[in-house]
């Protein structure tokens, strides 16, 4: 392009091919030159205005429908910097129409190379139709506010948080307050709190939950003021397109004219379902310590029966005293603050106060329990207003330090008054009592909130005591229950432990008396063939077959010998001559004997001894005796990977020596018989070696634990005590050391 006007009219040429593919869709373009005349326009405006020309003096759309005043926002050729929209609302002047016309027009700069304005092109969208619909959107609403407005019923939003979103003109004649006063505030500043206490939120939010609504709930609420009024409450929650829930409304009627009586009426069935769930809260446990923590838990709970302090006092039978036991509150108005505060973050059901809630005798509960100990009163003190009420099985309210129509009564204790240990002459006593015995007392207050005891909360606690009673009765006998079939399984873990020893003292009297018979008739005829063979062996060339079999005999005579010895061993155990001995060096020559073995079979043996002081005190002979037979069963069952590891630990008392090999393990079936003498799975063992083993380590006051895992190997762990230096250099102080 060599001159500025060829932008306009290769613009034009655009224009006139966008105009072939749009055709008489319904949207005004044009284009004006910077004189402000019409050189283009589309079809669909030609054909809506067939007056108009190319040329026609045009500053602004509005021409087109032939006004002289210009748009507002119809921008000059000077301020044109951007893309530039204007919205405008005019009596119409089409041909074919006498209706208002809403039009959303864009002007969009058309520059040349030097980035000069050279033209403006013109889009605008008829929007009649959309812009009619939120007229009479708009007119709805208004007509909505008004009858909200206008309503005598309190009507206002809340958000998910319940704070107040909207406030009509009847919630201000209802409650009082403002728009300007409660709007952010949460909805609870209209709710008694014995409503709240008694679970009015959550029951609510369980049903705006489960239904998505609450219709003609007849409830109370209170009013700027503080004065109670019945009311008809609807809530609703709302949710926006995606079905999340963005809020709630409320509709409240003012029913105060004739509801009081029906109230009260609800008041008692929410008292009978609280106790109902205090019931239900006893018996989910059988640990007595526990139901009388949730005793007073139960008792102070803003959920449970409100009081602000709970006392329980026990009969101590040996004493024969009524002692204070437990008690959960605070000591000044300061920590209930605090308490009370710290409880009122979200709503809790009482199931989950007593749940989550445990009086601490070492933190905040500390000082009240050191108050309620103090309270001792003889049983013999019949006319002191707690054994009185234990006795006599009767609640007394003591106000301002009296019992009206109690008869004789007082309040001494062992070392003070009641009054004075408890700082308060305001309170409540009731009996823990079943048919059976009696338990103890409860004693409740409100020395903080200074609130009087109604007759109401009296009957309450009095049914709440005859729950507990009966929860701490079951409790109790759960517990003796407990004690009997814990004595009767000691009873028979005893009689098995005998049974057994009964039967293995069995075994080894026959293993005694039949090796008495053996040893006689037996051990003279093989020492004759074993000294007779090995003479032969002796005299015979070396070359002789005989020599053979002389050694065979030698051999086999050495076994019988070997086999008469353990039976002997397990009749009569000889007891170990304790003293001094290095297990180390006992490992070493068990190791060295067995040398031949461990090459022979190729057995690879790891010794990891991690004990510097490797002393024990123990009959030399008798370990050696013991770790040979263990090595001996590990290098037998080892087959094809042959690892032998010995391992040693220091302990307090003990030196701890693990034997680990490779071998094929131990059947999990197996493993509880190994020690029983003459149980075997060689086809050429005696059964005698374990049991052998076991009753050396047994008689060093030690212990063995064999595990095993099949295909894995086998872990024998022995025990041995350690040797200390005695005091004074004689084994009676050794042996005295060690017990």
């Amino acid at each position: 392009m060599n001159n500025k006007s060829t932008i306009l009219d290769h613009l034009v040429q655009i224009l006139d091919i966008l105009n072939n593919f749009i055709g008489n869709y319904p949207i005004y373009i044009y284009l004006i030159d910077k004189n402000y005349n019409l050189i283009w326009f589309n079809n669909y405006l030609a054909d809506k205005f067939p007056g108009v020309q190319r040329g026609n003096d045009t500053p602004c759309y509005k021409a087109l429908w032939g006004f002289e005043e210009l748009c507002k926002d119809c921008p000059s050729f000077d301020k044109l910097e951007h893309m530039q929209s204007c919205h405008e609302i005019f009596e119409g002047k089409l041909p074919d129409s006498q209706t208002q016309v809403y039009l959303d027009v864009i002007s969009l700069p058309v520059r040349d190379e030097e980035s000069i304005v050279e033209g403006i092109l013109k889009i605008g969208v008829d929007v009649t139709e959309n812009e009619k619909e939120q007229r009479a959107l708009r007119e709805k609403e208004k007509l909505f506010v008004s009858i909200i407005d206008t309503s005598a019923d309190a009507i206002f939003l809340l958000d998910n948080e319940d704070r107040i979103l909207s406030w009509n003109k009847g919630a201000e004649d209802i409650f009082g307050y403002g728009a300007e006063e409660v709007i952010g505030k949460s909805n609870v500043i209209l709710i008694p709190n014995e409503l709240i206490e008694l679970g009015e939120l959550y029951y609510i939010k369980q049903e705006l939950e489960k239904r998505g609504f609450i219709r003609r709930y007849e409830t109370q609420r209170i009013d700027k003021y503080g004065q109670l009024i019945y009311v008809d409450l609807t809530r609703t929650v709302i949710r926006n397109e995606n079905g999340d829930s963005i809020g709630s409304s409320v509709i409240i009627k003012d029913i105060t004219s004739r509801k009081e009586l029906e109230f009260e009426l609800r008041r008692t069935i929410m008292e009978l379902s609280k106790l109902n769930e205090l019931d239900e809260i006893f018996y989910t446990t059988y640990i007595l310590d526990d139901i009388l923590q949730m005793i007073l838990i139960s008792i102070t709970a803003g959920e449970g029966l409100r009081f602000n302090r709970a006392f329980l006092f026990l009969i101590d039978e040996k004493k024969e005293k009524l002692q204070g036991y437990l008690a959960i509150g605070p000591t000044n108005e300061f920590e209930a603050h605090q308490i009370w505060s710290s409880l009122q973050d979200h709503f809790r059901s009482l199931k989950d106060i007593v749940k989550q809630f445990q009086i601490n005798l070492q933190g905040s509960d500390q000082k009240i329990n050191e108050i309620v100990k103090q309270v001792q009163v003889p049983l013999t003190n019949s006319q002191n207003v707690l054994v009185k009420a234990l006795k006599g099985r009767r609640a007394y309210n003591v106000r301002h330090g009296r019992v009206l129509d109690a008869g004789e009564y007082n309040f001494n204790m062992d070392g003070g008054d009641l009054f004075q240990v408890l700082g308060t002459n305001n309170f409540l006593v009731v009996p823990l009592v079943t048919k059976k015995e009696h338990i103890g007392v409860i004693l409740a207050d409100n020395k903080i909130t200074q609130k009087d005891i109604t007759e109401e909360e009296i009957e309450s606690l009095k049914l709440f005591a005859n729950q507990a009673s009966m929860a701490i009765e079951n409790a109790r006998l759960y517990k003796n229950l407990e004690d009997r079939i814990q004595e009767l399984q000691q009873a028979y873990q005893r009689l098995e432990e005998n049974s057994e020893r009964l039967v293995k003292a069995e075994r080894l009297a026959a293993i005694g008396e039949m090796s008495a018979k053996v040893a006689h008739e037996i051990r003279n005829p093989l020492v004759s063939i074993g000294g007779f063979s090995r003479l032969l062996e002796k005299k015979l060339p070396s070359n002789s077959d005989l020599k053979n079999y002389t050694s065979i005999i030698s051999s086999q005579v050495a076994n019988l010998e070997s086999i008469l010895n353990n039976i002997l061993s397990i009749a009569n155990p000889k007891k170990p001559e304790r003293r001094k001995v290095d297990i180390h060096q006992v490992i070493h020559q068990v190791l060295m004997m067995m040398d031949d073995v461990i090459h022979k079979r190729d057995v690879e043996v790891v010794l990891q001894f991690r004990c510097s002081e490797s002393t024990v005190w123990g009959d030399e002979k008798l370990l050696f005796q013991v770790l040979l037979n263990l090595v001996k069963n590990a290098i037998e069952a080892m087959l094809t990977k042959r690892v032998l590891t010995f391992t040693t630990l220091c302990e307090d008392q003990y030196i701890r020596i693990f034997i680990q090999d490779s071998g094929h393990g131990i059947p999990q079936e197996h493993l509880q018989k190994i020690y029983d003498p003459f149980f075997t799975t060689k086809a050429d063992g005696t059964g005698l070696g374990l049991a052998i083993v076991r009753q050396i380590v047994l008689d060093h006051k030690g212990f063995i634990e064999v595990e095993s895992v099949e295909g894995e190997g086998t872990t024998v762990r022995l025990s041995i005590p350690r040797y200390v230096e005695p005091v004074e250099n004689s084994e009676e102080t050794q042996e005295k050391g060690k017990q």
